[in-house]
């Protein structure tokens, strides 16, 4: 039921504020990862959110491939045209750029599908997109890309616009 879900997050929102403990690679990917199917039109989904971008920007632990690949695929519902949603992307984007993380064909599609519901508009996603391009060129696996995976990646880009930002 929608009330006991919202009632879950917010308690869960006010949990990842209190907590003293840092979130790994893992947890950062676990965490995003958690929330797939989640809309970031509900308050509660942006208060998880927020508490999860300021978690993600204190965290010092490295980012893997599949940690990378998870975050942003629990975002696949996620609106960029939301303040919170953007927060995590660029907390994200810096965790991608500083991760020496080898994406392979999975972790890289997984990684764009999330994007779906995001638009090029907004810097933090040109950012996340930059971040994963670099990725990308520097896989030697991405050659190996099966169907499955292209089909995902592209599919995360969809919505994608090519006009400037306003």
């Amino acid at each position: 039921n929608e009330v006991e879900v919202r009632s879950l997050l917010s308690a869960l929102s006010k949990k990842i504020w209190e907590s003293q403990y840092e979130l790994n690679g893992q947890g950062i990917g676990n965490a995003l990862y958690g929330l797939q199917g989640m809309s970031s039109r509900e308050s509660e989904v942006r208060n998880v959110l927020v508490a999860l971008a300021k978690k993600i920007l204190e965290s010092s632990e490295a980012m893997n491939g599949q940690a990378i690949g998870n975050a942003l695929y629990g975002l696949q519902r996620m609106s960029s045209k939301e303040a919170e949603v953007r927060n995590v992307l660029s907390a994200l984007s810096k965790k991608i750029s500083d991760s020496s993380a080898v994406l392979n064909g999975q972790e890289i599609g997984n990684a764009l599908y999330g994007l779906q519901g995001m638009s090029s508009r907004d810097a933090e996603v040109r950012d996340v997109l930059s971040a994963m391009s670099k990725k990308i060129a520097k896989s030697p696996n991405a050659n190996m890309l099966v169907g499955q995976e292209i089909g995902n990646a592209l599919y995360g880009l969809q919505l994608m616009s090519n006009e400037e930002a306003e």
